[in-house]
């Protein structure tokens, strides 16, 4: 089985460091090119941000749909430090609270 490195990422810190345009947004290439990418934080304190507001500017500067946003909570899941049987908990608990809420996301990877 090939490993996938996982890689966080925050709009907020990537606007420090790029223009904070979708077109020049790394996170945007490292989704595009199909790399295990989650949304976080970095330094809410710092920055003044949460991760809600990570993940709205994210999805709305880089037109994501709401199953690419769901790709990266999966990621995130995928790429955490928990053994592969809590990884599986996480995952189950994740699909079943937005199953919860009625969307229809497909959790499986390509």
């Amino acid at each position: 089985m090939r490993e996938r490195v996982h890689f966080t990422a925050c709009w907020t810190l990537a606007g420090e460091y790029f223009p904070a345009t979708p077109e020049a947004s790394p996170i945007g290439a490292m989704v595009a090119a199909g790399l295990s990418v989650s949304i976080n934080t970095d330094d809410p304190q710092i920055f003044h941000t949460d991760i809600g507001r990570e993940y709205r500017l994210s999805a709305t500067k880089l037109g994501w749909n709401l199953q690419t946003v769901w790709d990266r909570v999966l990621d995130a899941a995928d790429g955490c430090w928990l053994g592969q049987s809590e990884k599986a908990q996480l995952r189950r608990q994740l699909e079943a609270e937005v199953n919860a809420l009625g969307f229809e996301l497909s959790t499986s990877r390509s």
